[in-house]
C-alpha cells in the first residue's frame, strides 16, 4: 500500500512541477497548463483505478484540477484522504507560483509596450521638429534674399503648403494704412479664388475682426474652430462669402509682426479641415511671423537708409560747390562729390584713385602755398578760408576758394579734413575788371583825347570819301588819308570783277629812291599775280611758284630796306564781302601800333570799303545805263531793219512790178526776215523766264551725241552758206547725260551760231564731244575774230557784247551766251570761254556730268522726231473748222491755210460772235486766240464747256496765241483746250495742230 502510494506521491510531483515549469514557456503556458492537469488527472485516475478506490475520491480530485485549473483554491471534501490535503496543498502553492509568475510577464510586456510608444512618440516629435525646422529655413532664406511682393508670394506658397490650406499676408504701410500683399492656397485649383480674394477685398475697416485685433493689440488670434455661421459672419458680402467657401476656412491663426515693438504686418494661416490649430501650431507661426517681421523691419530700414542716401546726395550734389573729405596727411580724397566734374572737367574716380591728383591740378605759382595752408589746418585743427588757383581739363584756369574744416573722427585721434570748394571765377574776374577799371581810369582821359584826335581823322577821311565817286580818286584818297598822320607808307589792294588794283602812298621821310621803288612794285603785274596767291594761302589752299621774278625779289628787297617797325593789315568788307585790304606800316623807330590804332584802321577800313563799293556801284550803274542805252538801241536796230526789208518787198509784191525772181527773193526776204524777228522774240521771253525762275525743263535720259550731231545738221546749212568749214569729232559709243533735250540742242545751237556768225570765210569751226571720267566735254572752237581781254570776263552777261560796232556788223541782242550759261548750270554743269585776244578765235567748253545709265536711242534722245523729207502733211477734206481772232490778217491768213488743204474754214471775229455761230452751226475744231477784247479766249472756251455740258458731246478745241510762256500753255489746258500752238505759227504746224485735233492721221 504504502510503495502505491508513494508512486502516486512521485506521480503528482512530477506532474506539479511540470505545472510550475510551464508558465516559465510565456505566452504558450496555457495550453501547456492545461496538458499537465489532464496528465495528473490521468495518472491519479490510473492509480486509483489500479487501488480500485472509490468513485468519491476520483470526483474530489477532479474538483481539485477544475479548482486549479481556473486559478482557485482546490477545496476537498470530509472524506478527502491526508494526502489528498497534501496534494491539494502542493497544487494550491504551484497555482500560487505559477500566478505570480504570469503577472511578472504580464508586467514585463507593458512596460515594453510603454518603451515603444514613448520611443515612436520621440521619433514623431524630432520628425516634427526637423520638418519645422526645414521649413523656417526655408522661409528664412526667402525673406533674406529680398522682401517685394514677389518674395512674400512665394512665402505664402510655401507657408500655405507646409502649415495652412492658405496663407494671407498683410503689410502696415507709411500712414498706417494695410496693404494685402499676398494670398495663396496649397490647391493650385483654388488659386484663382485667392488671386480675386486678394484683389476684390484688401484690409480695411470692415476687414475680419481676427485681423483688426492682431495689428491694434500685437497679439496672435487663435480661432481653433470655425462654423458655417462664424464664415458667413466674416464675410462682406455674398462674392466675399462664395471665395471664402471656395477657400475653405475651419480653422485659424492671425500673427501680427512686431519688430523692434513696431507692428509692420500680421500673418493669417487658415486650415479648410483636418485637425485645428493648437499650442505647436501658434508656436510655428509665432517663429515664422518673427522671422519675416525682422525681415520687413531690415528692408524699412535698407529703404530708409537709402532714401537718407539719396537725400544727402541731392543735397550734396545741389550745392553749387565741391563738397570733399581728404586725409591730413596724404591728401587723398576719400569723398569728392559730383560737382567737381561740372567745374574742373575731371572724373571723381580720379580724385579718389589717385592719391597726388589734387596737389597736381593746383596751379604751380599757388601750389606751395595752398599745400602750406592745409598743413596748418591739420596741425592747429582749425578751420581756414583761402582762394587759389586750379587746371580745368580743358586747359581754363578756375579760381577756387576752399573752405577747410579739420574735424576728429570718433575712431581715431588724427583730424580729417572736409570743407566746400566754391567756384569763385567770376567774382575773381569782376575783382579783376574792378582793379583794371580803377588802373584805367587816368589812362581813359589820355585815351579819350586819342580819340578825339581819331574822331577827327575819321571825320576828314569822311569827308574826303565822300567827296568823290571815282573808283581811281577814291582809291588814291584812301591811302592819302593814312600818311603821314597814321603811317609813314601805305598800301591799298582792291580785287573786283574788273581784276587787282594796288595804290601806294608814302610819307616824304621814306626817302624818293624807294618811294619810286615802292611805285614800281605797286604797278609790278608779278605782285599783282601774287597777291591772290597769298589769299589762297590764308584760305589753307596750297601754293606752287615755279619761278621766282625779279619784281618779286624786288619787293622783298624793298621791304627790307624799308625796315618796318610795326605794321596792320586790316579787310575792307563791303556787305559781307571781302575786296580788298589796307596795310599800314610804320618804319620810324619809336613807333609802334596798338589796339586802339587798329579799331581805328578798322573804321577807316569799313569807311573806305563803303566808299569803294559807292563808287562801284556809280560805276557799274553808269556801266548798266549805257549797256541798257546800248541795248535799246540794239534793239530798235534789230527789229527795225528787218522790218524795213519786210516792208518794202511787201510794197514791191503790192505794186505787181517784180518779176519772177525777184518775187521769190521777196518771199524769201519776208520769210528770214520773220524768222529772225520770232527768234529775237524767243530769246527776249527766255531771259524773261530765266530771270522769274519760270524756266520750263522735262528732264530725262538723253543721249549728248545725238543732241550734238542733230544741233550740228540743223547749222551745217548756215556754216556752208557762210563759206565756213565745220569740223566735228565726237566718241562712237553714246554719252549718257540728264536732262531736257530740247535745252541742250538750244545751247549746242547758240555755241554753233555764234562761232558760225563769229568766223569770217574761209574759216573753220571745230565741234569736239569728249567724255573725261565722270563728266561729258563739249568744246566748240573757230578761228574768228576772237574776244578782247576785257570783254571776255563779261561774255555771258545778258545785253553785253564786244562794242556797238559788232553788233550792228553781226546782229543779234546779245543773249544767246547767258542762255547758254543759266541752261549749262541748270544742268549741273559750267561752261567756259577763252581767247587769246582778238582776230585769234574763241574756245568755248561746257561740262556736264554723264549719266550712269544707257539711253534708249539716238532718235528719242534727239528730242521730238522729225518728219521725213517724203513726209506729207495730211489732208482736212470735210473737217469743218471756226476760227476765231480779233486780228483780220490772221484770221485771213489761218483761212487760207486751212481752205488749201480742204477744210471749210467758218470766221469770227470775237468770242461772242462764236458762241452765236456754235449755236446754229456743227464744227469740227474750234481755233481760238486767247487774248481778245471783251471775253478773251479762256472765258469762250469755258462758256463751250459749259454749253456742252447741257446738250452733249466735245467740241476739240486749239488755243492758237502769242502767249508762248509754260505758264499760259497750262492755264489754256487746264480752261479746256486740248493742244496750245503759239504764234506766229508755220503752215505745217497749223495743219498739224487741226489735224490731230481732228482726228486726222499726222504725217502719213
Amino acid at each position: 500500500m504504502r510503495s502505491r502510494l508513494f508512486a502516486v506521491a512521485v506521480g503528482v510531483v512530477l506532474v506539479g512541477a511540470l505545472v510550475l515549469i510551464a508558465p516559465l514557456a510565456g505566452p504558450a503556458a496555457g495550453p501547456w497548463r492545461l496538458a499537465a492537469v489532464a496528465a495528473l488527472v490521468a495518472a491519479v485516475l490510473a492509480v486509483l483505478l489500479a487501488e480500485r478506490r472509490s468513485a468519491r475520491f476520483i470526483t474530489a480530485l477532479t474538483e481539485a484540477a477544475d479548482a486549479v485549473g481556473e486559478g482557485q483554491t482546490p477545496r476537498l471534501g470530509a472524506g478527502a484522504t491526508p494526502e489528498l490535503h497534501e496534494l491539494a496543498r502542493a497544487i494550491e502553492a504551484a497555482g500560487l507560483a505559477r500566478r505570480a509568475a504570469e503577472d511578472r510577464f504580464r508586467q514585463a510586456d507593458a512596460d515594453r509596450a510603454e518603451l515603444l510608444r514613448r520611443e515612436r512618440a520621440a521619433r514623431g516629435a524630432a520628425e516634427a521638429a526637423a520638418v519645422r525646422s526645414a521649413f523656417l529655413a526655408e522661409a528664412s532664406r526667402l525673406v533674406a534674399s529680398s522682401l517685394d511682393d514677389a518674395t512674400l508670394s512665394a512665402l505664402a506658397r510655401l507657408v500655405a503648403g507646409a502649415i495652412a490650406d492658405w496663407c494671407v499676408m498683410d503689410l502696415v504701410e507709411a500712414g498706417g494704412t494695410v496693404r494685402r500683399a499676398a494670398v495663396a492656397h496649397a490647391d493650385p485649383s483654388r488659386a484663382d479664388a485667392a488671386r480675386a480674394l486678394q484683389l476684390r477685398y484688401p484690409p480695411g475697416p470692415d476687414g475680419p475682426a481676427s485681423l483688426r485685433e492682431a495689428l491694434e493689440h500685437g497679439r496672435p488670434v487663435v480661432i481653433p474652430s470655425l462654423d458655417a455661421a462664424a464664415v458667413e459672419r466674416r464675410a462682406r458680402n455674398a462674392d466675399h462669402l462664395r471665395l471664402l467657401r471656395a477657400l475653405g476656412v475651419q480653422s485659424l491663426i492671425v500673427v501680427p509682426l512686431v519688430a523692434r515693438s513696431r507692428i509692420v504686418g500680421a500673418i493669417t494661416l487658415v486650415r479648410g479641415g483636418g485637425a485645428p490649430y493648437g499650442a505647436d501650431d501658434l508656436a510655428v507661426a509665432e517663429e515664422l511671423a518673427h522671422r519675416v517681421a525682422m525681415a520687413v523691419d531690415t528692408a524699412h530700414l535698407h529703404t530708409s537708409v537709402h532714401e537718407a542716401r539719396e537725400r544727402f546726395a541731392r543735397l550734396v550734389e545741389g550745392l553749387d560747390a565741391i563738397v570733399w573729405e581728404a586725409d591730413p596727411v596724404t591728401l587723398r580724397f576719400t569723398f569728392v562729390s559730383r560737382r567737381a566734374e561740372a567745374i574742373l572737367g575731371y572724373p571723381v574716380a580720379r580724385w579718389l584713385d589717385e592719391p597726388t591728383f589734387w596737389s597736381e591740378i593746383i596751379h604751380p605759382d599757388d601750389r606751395e602755398a595752398c599745400l602750406a595752408r592745409f598743413a596748418r589746418c591739420t596741425r592747429d585743427d582749425v578751420s581756414s578760408r583761402f582762394a587759389y588757383r586750379a587746371l580745368a581739363a580743358d586747359g581754363r584756369v578756375v579760381w577756387l576758394e576752399n573752405v577747410v574744416h579739420a574735424a576728429p573722427p570718433s575712431d581715431a585721434a588724427a583730424p580729417w579734413l572736409h570743407g566746400l570748394m566754391l567756384d569763385v571765377t567770376d567774382r575773381k574776374r569782376l575783382e579783376d575788371e574792378h582793379h583794371r577799371l580803377l588802373a584805367s581810369e587816368q589812362a581813359a582821359r589820355a585815351e579819350a583825347e586819342a580819340a578825339a584826335r581819331r574822331a577827327k581823322f575819321l571825320a576828314e577821311a569822311s569827308q574826303v570819301l565822300a567827296s568823290s565817286l571815282d573808283y581811281e580818286a577814291t582809291l588814291k584818297a584812301v591811302t592819302r588819308l593814312a600818311v603821314p598822320t597814321f603811317a609813314d607808307w601805305c598800301l591799298a589792294h582792291l580785287s573786283d570783277d574788273a581784276g587787282q588794283r594796288l595804290q601806294a602812298a608814302h610819307a616824304e621821310a621814306v626817302g624818293d629812291r624807294i618811294a619810286q621803288a615802292l611805285e614800281r612794285v605797286a604797278e609790278s603785274a608779278d605782285l599783282r599775280a601774287l597777291l591772290p596767291a597769298l589769299e589762297a594761302l590764308q584760305a589753307g589752299a596750297p601754293l606752287l611758284v615755279p619761278e621766282i621774278s625779279p619784281a618779286w625779289l624786288e619787293a622783298v628787297r624793298l621791304v627790307q630796306e624799308l625796315s618796318p617797325r610795326s605794321v596792320m593789315i586790316v579787310p575792307l568788307i563791303a556787305r559781307g564781302r571781302t575786296i580788298g585790304t589796307l596795310t599800314f606800316v610804320w618804319s620810324q623807330p619809336g613807333r609802334r601800333y596798338d589796339a586802339a590804332d587798329l579799331a581805328l584802321a578798322e573804321d577807316l577800313a569799313r569807311r573806305a570799303a563803303v566808299a569803294f563799293d559807292n563808287a562801284r556801284l556809280y560805276r557799274e550803274a553808269g556801266e548798266a545805263n549805257r549797256a541798257k542805252d546800248e541795248f535799246l538801241a540794239t534793239l530798235s536796230h534789230e527789229l527795225r531793219t528787218p522790218l524795213t526789208a519786210m516792208l518794202g518787198w511787201v510794197i514791191g509784191l503790192r505794186t505787181g512790178r517784180l518779176g519772177p525772181d525777184q518775187t521769190v527773193r521777196a518771199l524769201d526776204s519776208i520769210e528770214r526776215n520773220t524768222r529772225h524777228q520770232a527768234r529775237l522774240i524767243d530769246d527776249l521771253l527766255e531771259v524773261s523766264r530765266i530771270a522769274a525762275g519760270k524756266l520750263d525743263m522735262e528732264r530725262r535720259a538723253v543721249d549728248l551725241r545725238a543732241v550734238v550731231d542733230s544741233a550740228v545738221d540743223s547749222i551745217r546749212p548756215d556754216a556752208e552758206s557762210n563759206g565756213v568749214e565745220l569740223k566735228t569729232a565726237s566718241p562712237t559709243a553714246e554719252v549718257p547725260v540728264f536732262g531736257d533735250a530740247t535745252r541742250l540742242q538750244q545751247v549746242v545751237l547758240n555755241l554753233l551760231s555764234n562761232a558760225v556768225k563769229f568766223t569770217p570765210r574761209g574759216g573753220h569751226v571745230t565741234v569736239d564731244l569728249a567724255r573725261q571720267g565722270a563728266l561729258a566735254r563739249l568744246t566748240v572752237e573757230d578761228t574768228g575774230q576772237g574776244i578782247e581781254p576785257d570783254v571776255l570776263p563779261h561774255v555771258f552777261e545778258t545785253f553785253r557784247q564786244a562794242d556797238g560796232t559788232t553788233t550792228r556788223r553781226h546782229g543779234g541782242l546779245g543773249l544767246g551766251l547767258a542762255i547758254v550759261k543759266h541752261l549749262v548750270e541748270a544742268h549741273g554743269g559750267r561752261v567756259d570761254a577763252r581767247s587769246d585776244g582778238r582776230d585769234r578765235g574763241s574756245a568755248f567748253s561746257v561740262t556736264i556730268p554723264i549719266l550712269a545709265v544707257r539711253v534708249a536711242g539716238a532718235g528719242e534722245a534727239a528730242g521730238e522726231p522729225r518728219r521725213g523729207a517724203g513726209a506729207t502733211l495730211p489732208r482736212l477734206d470735210g473737217v469743218r473748222v471756226l476760227v476765231v481772232d480779233d486780228h483780220a490778217d490772221a484770221r485771213e491768213l489761218v483761212e487760207s491755210i486751212l481752205t488749201e488743204r480742204g477744210a471749210q474754214v467758218l470766221l469770227a471775229t470775237s468770242a461772242v460772235e462764236a458762241l452765236d455761230t456754235l449755236r446754229t452751226t456743227f464744227v469740227d475744231v474750234l481755233l481760238s486766240d486767247l487774248g481778245m477784247p471783251d471775253v478773251s479766249g479762256f472765258d469762250l472756251i469755258r462758256r463751250v464747256r459749259d454749253l456742252e455740258r447741257a446738250h452733249g458731246g466735245r467740241l476739240p478745241a486749239v488755243a492758237l496765241t502769242a502767249y508762248a510762256g509754260p505758264d499760259d500753255r497750262d492755264r489754256a489746258l487746264a480752261a479746256g483746250f486740248q493742244a496750245h500752238a503759239t504764234k506766229p505759227i508755220t503752215p505745217v504746224d497749223l495743219i498739224e495742230a487741226v489735224a490731230r485735233a481732228a482726228g486726222r492721221t499726222v504725217g502719213s
